[in-house]
């Protein structure tokens, strides 16, 4: 994995996002906090779980290793979550403008939530954070159908179709 290659996933992992929003954007607070049997309960735990990961890889690569991930109660609808999406994408998008090719080759040590180090290089941590996010877009699309509602499709070959 090379910085454009990278650039390129981050930029997919973007849109994808985007479109996951949108596709919540006109459910109710009911549909949108409603629980299911699922490992995040609902469709706004599962997104917010999403941010949360992806807040966290970023500190991560920063060198900073949060003990917790952000709450569902800090964003009751998709607005707030929209919101704090942005912020994350502002922060991503500083981190690969200054990305190089040595750091992404680099390896990086971190401590997990449960104080376990783990050691990778960093091309390899950046391209599993955005294979986490998509595993849970899988979540919020079922769920959505659960819901009747018609999900936006988040395919890469669509992305590279449309950008």
């Amino acid at each position: 994995m090379n910085v454009p290659s990278i650039r390129r996933l981050y930029a997919f992992n973007r849109w994808a996002n985007d479109r996951t929003l949108s596709s919540v954007a006109d459910l109710t607070g009911e549909e949108f906090t409603r629980k299911f049997s699922v490992s995040f309960g609902s469709i706004q735990g599962t997104l917010v779980h999403i941010l949360g990961v992806e807040w966290l890889y970023l500190q991560r690569w920063r060198g900073i290793f949060p003990t917790s991930l952000p709450s569902g109660e800090e964003f009751p609808d998709v607005h707030k979550l929209r919101s704090y999406w942005q912020s994350i994408l502002s922060d991503q998008a500083n981190f690969l403008d200054n990305l190089t090719e040595e750091r992404l080759q680099q390896e990086l040590t971190y401590v997990n939530m449960s104080g376990q180090k783990y050691t990778y290089p960093l091309a390899d941590i950046m391209h599993h954070m955005v294979n986490h996010s998509t595993y849970h877009r899988g979540q919020v699309v079922s769920l959505l159908r659960i819901l009747d509602k018609k999900p936006l499709a988040t395919d890469y070959l669509l992305y590279l179709d449309e950008n």
